[in-house]
Parts: C-alpha cells; sequence; structure tokens
C-alpha cells in the first residue's frame, strides 16, 4: 500500500502560495466518493491540514487529482458547508474548479529552479558558502553606496 502522507510538504507548499498562510498537517482522510448508482466519481487520500495565519478559516483540505494533463493540486479552505474532507471532494466536484494560484505562484516556481541549478553550479566549484554570502553582501553594499551617490549629485545642466 502506498504511503497515505506521501507529499505532505508539496500540498503544505501548495496552500501556501494559493491561500498566503502557513500550515500544519493534521490528519489523513480516506474519501470514497460515489453516485446513486454506486458508480465511484473519486477515491483517494485527502490531508487536512489546520491554518496558521489565515483571517477567514482555520482548516484547509488538500489532495492531488490526477488528469489527463497532469497531476493537479486541489486546496479548500473549510467553512460552514465544507467541514470535512468528504465534503471537500463533494464540493470540489459539484463547483468543478480550483481558485486560481497566487499572484506570486510563477516568479516562486521560477526562483525556485534558478536556486537549483545555483546549487548545481556551485557544489562542482570550491567556492564556500560564506565566501559566497560575503561576496553577495559586498555588491548590495556597493549597489547601494552607488544609488546614495547619485542622489547626492547634483542633476547636470542641459543648455
Amino acid at each position: 500500500m502506498a504511503d497515505q502522507t506521501n507529499g505532505v510538504e508539496e500540498l503544505q507548499a501548495a496552500i501556501e502560495l494559493r491561500h498566503l498562510c502557513k500550515s500544519i498537517h493534521r490528519k489523513t482522510v480516506f474519501v470514497h466518493e460515489k453516485m446513486k448508482t454506486n458508480e465511484t466519481v473519486w477515491s483517494g487520500y485527502v490531508q487536512v491540514f489546520e491554518l496558521i495565519g489565515h483571517p477567514d478559516a482555520q482548516t484547509c483540505y488538500a489532495w492531488r487529482h490526477t488528469q489527463t494533463d497532469g497531476i493537479k493540486i486541489l486546496t479548500l479552505l473549510g467553512n460552514h458547508i465544507v467541514t470535512s474532507a468528504q465534503r471537500a471532494v463533494q464540493a470540489a466536484i459539484f463547483v468543478g474548479v480550483q481558485p486560481p494560484a497566487s499572484k506570486f505562484a510563477k516568479d516562486v516556481q521560477l526562483l525556485t529552479r534558478r536556486m537549483r541549478k545555483t546549487r548545481k553550479a556551485l557544489h562542482g566549484t570550491d567556492i564556500k558558502i560564506e565566501v559566497l554570502d560575503a561576496l553577495i553582501q559586498a555588491a548590495a553594499q556597493l549597489i547601494e553606496d552607488i544609488q546614495e551617490r547619485r542622489k547626492l549629485s547634483p542633476a547636470p545642466v542641459q543648455n
């Protein structure tokens, strides 16, 4: 049997991006949603999270759904209607859409890819992290100094 909590970190990252808050994994619930004809609509594990710092919700239900074009991560906030993992799945099926990802999602994905590439590149060199950090700080200070000098220098006179 597959690990029921596999991918919890990925779901937590999706919650943080979509709902701009942190979460704590509380439990895993198996949901098997059927139609009246006993035909399975969806079955799988739903992860239940407690939200930290969300202004309107205390609970979030999250899971992966495999589609023809790949895997989709669904996250639904708990409310007076969505009170369980079963209800979250029912709501997702009823609505048929997922709220759009955070406007920062693409930036975070790009940054993550760049960080991976940078780590790989640095791994093959003899540069120590402390030296790289010192170089970055020195460059930042240099940029700040240049910007400060530009503010203090008089604007060129045009004839």
